[in-house]
């Protein structure tokens, strides 16, 4: 009985295909480290991971305008928009990009409280060697 693996685990390639076939942009958010795409009417998107878990997939959550892709782990991801490699695009708005300014809630119970902490010393650590 052998305890360890003599060789390295196969990869099993997985491929995921994506169409806008809507009339308005579509965004892509490709997981783990969001990769965001925006692809526009008629582009399509392979997307292709090499996984060691054989029975691992792509699971996909649509939202409105968009979808989120979380390869099973898929520490190599590749991306081709229309047979190119995909580039992202972090800048196009997307389709139901809504500019909104967000300002700070602060409640006056919470802001009191703190300002009537005492500031904090910084914190020290004194270590002795035996023998020294």
């Amino acid at each position: 009985m052998r305890l360890f693996p003599t060789r390295a685990p196969r990869l099993h390639p997985q491929r995921h295909t994506v169409r806008n076939t809507q009339s308005a942009p579509l965004e892509v958010l490709v997981e783990y480290l969001p990769d965001r795409y925006v692809l526009h009417p008629g582009d399509e998107m392979v997307i292709e991971a090499q996984s060691p878990n054989r029975d691992g997939g792509f699971l996909v959550v649509a939202y409105p305008g968009g979808l989120q892709v979380h390869p099973d782990w898929g520490l190599a991801t590749g991306v081709w928009i229309n047979g190119r490699i995909g580039v992202t695009d972090w800048t196009t708005p997307g389709p139901n990009a809504v500019v909104r300014r967000h300002e700070p809630v602060v409640r006056p119970r919470i802001q009191r409280a703190r300002a009537a902490e005492k500031p904090r010393r910084p914190y020290s650590i004194t270590v002795r060697i035996r023998g020294s």
